[in-house]
């Protein structure tokens, strides 16, 4: 039985499972963590992908010894554990994230300079704001370091227990950024998207006659760099 306290909604439909593995690649050289694997019906496509390693992160107990038991002749290590609190010292993040915690492992992951691609299950409308660039922190924060691509919409009625909302699979691919100090710059969106109706010349005195609400990430990305040109 899922529990309700940690937001389970395990993905059971096969149709959409199959789906998923086929837009999968093989993982031959990756090194994987899996997210909230649950029963392992994402940890099966995964495994079938041949990773060069694969680290469960499960928080619900009850799951662990399921886990254990299905996965003990594999090369498969499982942790019982927040991934609030895992370092992702890995190339690849999979996995269904609790939507009560998507902005947090999505913020996490780009912080996390290892961490070259990610394929996990979000909420749609989360995913929307990522897609869609939206002028808020955690969208503008995403594109800035990922090629973002929405896969798969997936229904609610996909998932046991139903959730309440229909749900996405997003890919995300590290691109180059000339920003390293990552902390400093979401301040920095934070504040910006708090003026997003404002002319960016009003606030930065840079003569940019521009709403904030219409620049580009390109372009907030670029005004940062330019504000901060010695310390980014």
């Amino acid at each position: 039985m899922a529990n309700k306290r940690l937001s389970q909604h395990f993905l059971t439909n096969e149709m959409v499972l199959d789906d998923i593995e086929k837009l999968i690649p093989m993982l031959n050289n990756n090194t994987i963590i899996e997210i909230g694997p649950g029963r392992g019906a994402l940890t099966d496509i995964i495994l079938r992908r041949s990773p060069k390693q694969l680290v469960l992160i499960e928080k619900d107990t009850k799951l662990i010894g399921i886990l254990s038991e299905k996965y003990e002749s594999k090369a498969v290590k499982i942790i019982n554990n927040d991934i609030r609190n895992i370092d992702f010292d890995c190339d690849t993040i999979i996995g269904a994230i609790p939507y009560s915690i998507t902005r947090d492992i999505i913020k996490k992951t780009i912080v996390s300079p290892l961490v070259k691609q990610v394929y996990v299950i979000v909420q749609k409308e989360f995913a929307d704001k990522l897609i869609n660039k939206n002028i808020v922190p955690i969208s503008l924060f995403a594109n800035t370091f990922f090629e973002i691509d929405k896969l798969l919409n997936i229904d609610k009625s996909a998932f046991s227990p139903i959730p309440a909302i229909d749900s996405s699979f997003i890919y995300l691919k590290r691109k180059d950024s000339k920003i390293k100090k990552f902390i400093k710059y979401w301040e920095f969106l934070v504040k910006l998207s708090g003026e997003k109706r404002k002319k960016v010349n009003t606030v930065y005195n840079n003569g940019i006659d521009k709403r904030i609400m219409h620049l580009t990430v390109e372009e907030i990305e670029e005004l940062y760099v330019n504000i901060n040109i010695h310390t980014h």
